[in-house]
């Protein structure tokens, strides 16, 4: 940069021009898209160094701390459902309230980490702690705001909600709550007072935000100025997709941090085929300290290498369904909520009508997980008779009372999402069920998933083994997966489903 003013910017190079530098009079310059990303990572990185000896700065960096912190215990607060914790739960729970400066949980799929972490900040708020939620996205961070709300905390803002965050204002009317109070975008129209509106940010009980917005907060100047961390504690909500630089800038914030997370799905930065196994560090210094590329979060590193508590009841899947992720991510130590374990899907079959032998099999409710073979009709990343026969089993599903949003459709593929979206977008009934990537529909399920596979080698995005565990373990009650058998056998984990005893197969024209 050989000078920069008002009326422009000159660049001179410091050789002959390279290939990728088209010839002409100059050049459009333009931000990097991430820029902002990294910046408010860097910040938050520099305000742990500016902390010491700081414990949780020691745990972070895997050194010995010369400060040790005693503090009250906390009791374990009363569970929001009958029957009391599971045993995985009050340890999970015992450890982030009165564990370490930074304590690490993982919550498989349907162990309810959200409903976790809405208990978690309720008791410690109960105790007299000022509590930081953090997620990756705004949606994520919405759900976590609502189930501190539906566990009971009244002092609650939200920042940086996007959209009319509907389920979240519903939740504060449930509690008798002013949503106006709870948005700080809506308190700062309303207040018109910068002198206000930061001391609403400095007095809330509970602030909750996406990672990205944390860094760019006014108590990180006062921080940055050497003022002690505005939070006691720093829970992380799906730590596992927030990459490891904006995961630091919100742990600058707090004394104390604990981490929620699911190593076995999918992560912050997902690796094409190609980069499958990732590469390790080229920096053995690096490697040394267990730093790697961006595609394995802060909480899949510490998770690897130090002690986590695991939520082993899952209150989603039946039995059948959760028996083949359960042996092939978790080690068999996952169990199925009583509730959930024996639970069929709600419709009622026509009586009488003729259906092909698949087709029966596809939809029938005490076959709660089933392969359907589909031999051939891959076209790269598209599978015509995969959407045929998935449009056939969702119009018989829809006829059959299941309505639209119990039904969701999964798929690895872009192409295969549109695909199958055209076909259902000519019927009124099937047009509004939810057809998506597995990447979409990781936080969600629906009583009954159609998953099409696009063919028989996994490729690409479905031969990671977490974007399979995702794909497998979104349905409640009834999983149909569309794929071609025979070629299976190139993943262990499919190959598997075929030959389990759980599943039923059957071959479809």
């Amino acid at each position: 940069l050989a000078r920069a003013g008002r009326d422009g910017c000159e660049l001179r190079l410091d050789g002959p021009r390279p290939p990728w530098v088209p010839p002409g009079p100059g050049w459009v310059l333009e931000p990097a898209g991430g820029f902002e990303n990294e910046r408010e990572g860097f910040e938050g990185l520099l305000r742990l160094r500016h902390r010491g000896d700081d414990p949780l700065v020691a745990e972070l960096l895997g050194v010995a701390s010369p400060r040790r912190e005693t503090r009250p215990r906390i009791e374990l607060p009363a569970p929001p459902f009958p029957g009391g914790w599971h045993p995985s739960q009050a340890a999970a729970l015992e450890r982030a309230l009165n564990g370490g400066p930074l304590e690490l949980v993982q919550g498989p799929p349907g162990t309810g980490k959200t409903a976790f972490v809405g208990s978690l900040v309720a008791a410690l708020v109960a105790a007299g702690r000022r509590v930081l939620v953090g997620a990756l996205t705004h949606n994520a961070a919405d759900l976590a705001a609502r189930r501190v709300v539906e566990a009971g905390v009244t002092d609650v803002l939200r920042i940086g909600a996007r959209g009319d965050a509907t389920a979240l204002r519903e939740a504060l009317a449930t509690a008798g709550l002013d949503p106006d109070r709870a948005f700080l975008e809506t308190f700062a129209r309303r207040a018109r007072d910068a002198g206000a509106v930061r001391a609403r940010l400095l007095e809330a009980r509970v602030v909750v935000a996406n990672c990205h917005r944390l860094g760019r907060l006014p108590w990180r100047h006062e921080f940055r100025a050497g003022g002690d961390p505005p939070f006691d504690v720093a829970v992380l909500d799906e730590a596992t997709q927030i990459p490891e630089p904006l995961a630091l800038a919100a742990l600058a914030l707090a004394r104390r941090a604990v981490l929620v997370g699911a190593p076995r799905q999918l992560s912050c930065v997902e690796p094409s085929a190609q980069e499958w196994p990732p590469e390790p560090p080229p920096d053995p210094t690096l490697a040394a300290a267990g730093l790697g590329p961006l595609d394995r979060s802060l909480h899949e590193r510490l998770c690897a290498v130090r002690p986590s508590a695991m939520l082993r009841e899952q209150h989603r899947m039946h039995e059948r369904i959760m028996a083949l992720p359960n042996r092939a991510f978790y080690g068999g130590t996952l169990e199925a909520a009583p509730d959930v374990r024996t639970r069929l899907l709600e419709i009622d079959l026509p009586a009488g009508t003729h259906r092909p032998a698949w087709l029966e099999a596809a939809v029938r409710p005490d076959e709660p997980l089933v392969l359907v073979d589909v031999a051939g009709g891959a076209d790269g990343r598209r599978n015509e008779r995969e959407a045929e026969r998935v449009a056939e089993t969702a119009a018989t599903l829809r006829r059959a009372g299941l309505a639209a949003e119990q039904l969701g459709v999964v798929t690895p593929y872009r192409a295969q999402v549109a695909l199958i979206r055209r076909r259902l977008a000519s019927d009124p009934a099937l047009a509004p069920i939810l057809v998506d990537t597995v990447e979409r529909f990781q936080g969600d399920e629906r009583d009954a998933i159609l998953v099409s596979l696009v063919g028989a080698r996994p490729t690409g995005h479905l031969a990671h083994p977490n974007r399979l565990n995702v794909t497998l373990t979104r349905a409640r009650r009834k999983l149909v997966v569309f794929g071609d058998v025979a070629g299976l056998s190139a993943d262990p984990v499919l190959a598997e489903l075929a030959r389990q005893p759980e599943t039923t197969v059957v071959r479809a024209p």
